[in-house]
């Protein structure tokens, strides 16, 4: 007599194993080639805004181009209208940054 549900299992197991041992017998990984400088990736910010800035003035910006720089090599500074110790802070500093004020002020 026919057990189907034997036939299952024993077939399940062959054919598992077989996956199994074909991933296992394939060619070793490549190793990553280093990228070289010239591909590094840098993270900055090339338009800011400062108090300076007539737009940046009207929404309240208190902070001055010098301010600015020191934000984006990672310093803290104060926030505005915040509560008296509250503070920001990048979580790393930036790679580069400009200040993009216009010039209407």
């Amino acid at each position: 007599m026919f057990d189907k549900m034997k036939f299952l299992k024993k077939w399940t197991a062959i054919a598992l194993s077989s996956i199994l041992l074909s991933v296992s017998l394939g060619p070793p990984p490549a190793r990553a080639v280093e990228a070289p400088p010239q591909r590094d990736a840098y993270f900055g910010d090339l338009h800011i805004h400062t108090s300076y800035s007539l737009d940046a003035y009207l929404m309240l910006s208190a902070n001055t181009p010098d301010d600015a720089y020191r934000f984006a090599k990672g310093e803290k500074l104060p926030v505005l209208n915040g509560e008296p110790d509250q503070t920001n802070q990048l979580s790393e500093e930036l790679d580069f940054a400009a200040i993009t004020d216009h010039s209407e002020f």
